[in-house]
């Protein structure tokens, strides 16, 4: 296991960089139009499953960057 605990290989100094690069993946995948929010939420969850070390940089970003945290 790597040292950020997730197996993911991604030093803290480059998480911004890839969760970055990751979001707007997620965004291409699953675009977001007012008229199909059902048909977003459906292409959103699918492409959760086909990446899901999107949900797993997610939660270690909340974790690293809580606002308002002391800083470690």
């Amino acid at each position: 296991m790597d040292h950020d605990g997730l197996g993911l290989g991604v030093g803290v100094q480059n998480l911004d960089a890839v969760l970055t690069d990751q979001v707007e993946g997620i965004l291409d995948a699953a675009p977001l139009t007012a008229e199909d929010l059902p048909g977003y939420a459906v292409r959103l969850y699918d492409a959760y499953l086909v990446h899901p070390q999107l949900v797993r940089l997610a939660n270690w970003a909340r974790l690293e960057r809580t606002p308002g945290a002391a800083p470690r």
